[in-house]
C-alpha cells in the first residue's frame, strides 16, 4: 500500500507538472493574439495550439490516475465476503430473467455494518425468494464497498452461518456509494494548476514579445 502511494505521489506530481505547462502554452496562444505585429507571435500561437490539447489530456489522465493510486483504488479489488440483510426490493426490469434492486444492510466482520444497493437478476419463479427481511451472502471490495455482488449459491459453511443470522438494520446515514470525489478533486487541481502555469507565464511572454515587436 506504501509502495502504491508513493507511486501516485509521482503520478500525480507529474500531472500538475502538465497542468502548469498547459497554463502557460495557453498564456502563449493568448499573448501571441494580443500582440500579431510581433514577429514570434504566430511561432507562439502554433505552438500552443498544437501542444494544449495533449498536454491538457495527459494532464489529466495522470491528476487522475495518481489521486486513485494515493487513495489505494487503483490496483486490483481485494474482495470480502459478509451476510447482508434484504430491506427492500424493486424490480427494475421485467422478462424471463427480473432484474431485482436491492436495499441490503451489509454486515461485514471486520467494520460496522452499513446499507448499500445492489443488482441481481433472477428468474421470474424466483423473484419470491427476493424478499425484505431475508439474509444473503455477499461479496464487496474493501476499497469500494458500493459495488457489492449476490451470491445466489453460497457454500455450505455461509449457509450454516445464514442459518443462525441476525442483522440490525444500519441506518440510512451509512449508505455508501460510489463517490464523485476523485472527479471533483482531480479538477479541482487541473484549474488550480492550468491557471498558475497561466498567470507565471503571461508577463514573461508579454516581455518577450515587446522587445520582439
Amino acid at each position: 500500500m506504501a509502495a502504491a502511494a508513493g507511486s501516485g505521489a509521482v503520478v500525480f506530481l507529474g500531472g500538475l507538472a502538465l497542468c502548469v505547462l498547459l497554463g502557460g502554452e495557453v498564456a502563449a496562444v493568448l499573448v501571441g493574439f494580443a500582440n500579431l505585429d510581433a514577429g514570434i507571435s504566430v511561432a507562439l500561437i502554433t505552438a500552443g495550439l498544437l501542444l494544449a490539447p495533449w498536454t491538457g489530456t495527459a494532464g489529466v489522465a495522470l491528476l487522475h490516475r495518481g489521486l486513485r493510486r494515493r487513495g489505494g483504488l487503483d490496483g486490483p479489488p481485494v474482495l470480502g465476503t459478509a451476510a447482508a440483510k434484504i430491506e427492500e426490493v424493486r424490480e427494475i426490469q421485467e422478462g424471463e430473467e427480473v432484474l431485482l434492486q436491492l436495499d441490503l444492510t451489509i454486515a461485514p466482520d471486520d467494520r460496522p455494518a452499513y446499507r448499500a444497493n445492489a443488482g441481481v437478476d433472477v428468474r421470474l419463479s424466483q423473484v419470491g425468494d427476493y424478499r425484505a427481511g431475508r439474509i444473503l451472502v455477499v461479496d464487496y471490495e474493501m476499497g469500494r464497498p458500493w459495488r457489492i455482488v449476490v451470491r445466489k449459491d453460497p457454500d455450505a459453511e455461509w449457509a450454516a452461518r445464514l442459518a443462525t443470522s441476525r442483522i440490525d438494520t444500519a441506518p440510512a446515514a451509512t449508505r455508501r456509494t460510489a463517490p464523485h470525489r476523485e472527479r471533483v478533486a482531480t479538477t479541482r487541481y487541473f484549474l488550480a494548476a492550468t491557471g498558475s502555469g497561466l498567470l507565471v507565464s503571461l508577463w514573461p511572454l508579454w516581455i518577450l514579445l515587446g522587445h520582439h515587436g
